[in-house]
C-alpha cells in the first residue's frame, strides 16, 4: 500500500449530515487535540473535535470497533511532521480548504517524495508515520479523521 489509497466503497456520508459540519458548529464542540506532554493543546490552526452521535452512528458499522472518529479543523499550513499515536488514518474531506490544496509527504531527510491534492467528499487511507503536511490552503479544511489511537492524538515535529 502506498501513502495514500481511495477506497470508493466505503459510503459517502450523507448531504443531511454534512451539514452539521460547519465550522461554527464543529468550533462549539471541545478540542480534543493534545500536546505530547498530554495537556490540551489549543493552537488556533488545528483542532480536533468529536462529531455527533448521528454521525457515529452512521459511520461506526463500517469500521473496526478500535477505531476513534473525529471532525479535523486545519486552517493554514502545518509544519512538516509525523502523527504519533496514529500511524494511518481513513480521512473523508469535507471541505478541502481551497483550489489545490496538496497533501504532501516527505522521508526521513524531509525531501519531497510524493504530492496529491484529494478530492472532497471521498475516503482515502492515509500514512501518518512519514513525515507530512498539506500546503496552499486559503481556508479551513474540514475533514472526518478515523484512526485507531493507542494513545491521545499528539504531533511529533
Amino acid at each position: 500500500m502506498g501513502l495514500y489509497t481511495h477506497y470508493p466503497d466505503l459510503p459517502d456520508l450523507p448531504q443531511n449530515l454534512v451539514n452539521q459540519i460547519t465550522e461554527e458548529n464543529v468550533r462549539t464542540t471541545i478540542n480534543t487535540f493534545n500536546h505530547p506532554d498530554g495537556e490540551n493543546y489549543e493552537i488556533p490552526w488545528y483542532s480536533l473535535h468529536q462529531p455527533s452521535s448521528a454521525i457515529i452512528d452512521y459511520l461506526s458499522p463500517h469500521f473496526a470497533n478500535n477505531m476513534r472518529i473525529k471532525i479535523q479543523l486545519i486552517t493554514r499550513e502545518l509544519l512538516i511532521h509525523k502523527d504519533k499515536g496514529r500511524a494511518a488514518s481513513f480521512d473523508y474531506i469535507i471541505k478541502s480548504g481551497g483550489e489545490n490544496v496538496s497533501t504532501v509527504w516527505f522521508d526521513d531527510d524531509k525531501n519531497e517524495i510524493e504530492r496529491v491534492v484529494l478530492p472532497e467528499k471521498q475516503w482515502y487511507f492515509l500514512d501518518l508515520s512519514k513525515f507530512h503536511n498539506i500546503y496552499d490552503i486559503t481556508e479551513t479544511r474540514i475533514a472526518i479523521t478515523i484512526f485507531e489511537s493507542t494513545e491521545t492524538e499528539l504531533v511529533e515535529l
